[in-house]
């Protein structure tokens, strides 16, 4: 009989059809993951708005000091753009960017695009994510 090789599971048979029962979990069995079980508060009034807060960013300070990393770099490099273009607009018109230094000059550019838009992409996953 599998109700007695597995107690949880009784499988009651008819002449035509046969059903399951699965029993619930035993009184002692954890409902959810050990490291997830919520913690008694020793606090019995309250919290207030800042407390929360600053509670929440004590515990993800490292995504948000990568984001603001990532934000800092996205800064510089969008100050960085135009003074390039402009180097570079300045050396054409002057017919010293040519050949060999004019491509390495693209490549800085579409280098820089790149970086700006892997960095915007990475410090919203970052924030996003510790929320």
């Amino acid at each position: 009989e599998p109700a007695r090789r597995n107690p949880r599971i009784a499988i009651l048979s008819g002449s035509r059809s046969a059903s399951v029962f699965v029993a619930p979990p035993a009184a002692s069995a954890p409902l959810c993951h050990p490291a997830r079980r919520p913690r008694a508060r020793a606090l019995t009034r309250p919290m207030s708005l800042s407390r929360l807060i600053s509670d929440f960013v004590t515990r993800h300070w490292r995504a948000y000091a990568a984001s603001g990393l990532m934000l800092l770099g996205i800064a510089v490099l969008i100050v960085w753009l135009p003074r390039q273009v402009g180097q570079m607009v300045d050396a054409l018109l002057a017919r010293q960017l040519h050949g060999a230094a004019l491509l390495h000059e693209l490549g800085l550019l579409l280098a820089a695009g790149v970086a700006i838009y892997g960095l915007r992409v990475g410090w919203r996953l970052k924030l996003y994510s510790a929320a």
